[in-house]
Parts: C-alpha cells; structure tokens; sequence
C-alpha cells in the first residue's frame, strides 16, 4: 500500500488501472509528496504509462518548492513519462482556466 500523505491505494497500477478502464486517456494526479526522489512507486507509474501508450498523467509538481528552490519538485511530478505542472499563484490558476474556456 502507498500512502501518499492524503490518501492511500495498494498501487500506482491499482489507481491508473482504475482512470483507465472507466475511458480516461489523461488522469489528473493533484497531489505531490516531498519526496524528491525517483523511487519504487514513481517507477511503477512510468511503467504503466510505457505499457499504455494511450494513456498520461498530469501531476502536480508539489505544494513544497519556495523560492525556486533545487530539489522541489516532489513524487510522483519526478516520473519520466508523465507531465508535471506548477502555478506560480491563484492569478495563474485563473487566466489558465479563462483561456481554455474561452477557446471552447
């Protein structure tokens, strides 16, 4: 099992495996640990996005960086085959979301 400080599942396997069998080709992943690291669980989630090239993840790059600081970006933002992404601020967060309603 992998707690990842706000919620736990048995695997990364087990949690993609459940976005994708409802139809999901992107899964939003809006958590992030302060682990900076590539470890066992951020492995498994590049595993399953090389062994399902129809599906993505986007994951938060974590709620710890400051400053620009080195080694902010926290687990499992780290993967290889994912997208992480981080706004700067709210006022980030709300020109995003009018310039993708607006386009639609």
């Amino acid at each position: 099992s992998i707690n990842s400080g706000c919620c736990t599942f048995r695997s990364a396997t087990t949690l993609l495996a459940t976005g994708k069998d409802a139809g999901a080709k992107v899964q939003n992943i809006s958590w992030g640990t302060k682990n900076n690291s590539y470890d066992a669980k951020v492995r498994d989630f590049d595993r399953y996005m090389y062994d399902h090239d129809d599906f993505l993840t986007v994951v938060a790059a974590g709620n710890y960086g400051q400053n620009h600081a080195l080694n902010s970006v926290g687990s499992p933002a780290t993967s290889k085959n994912g997208i992480a992404g981080k706004l700067k601020s709210l006022g980030d967060f709300c020109r995003l979301i009018f310039c993708v309603s607006s386009e639609n």
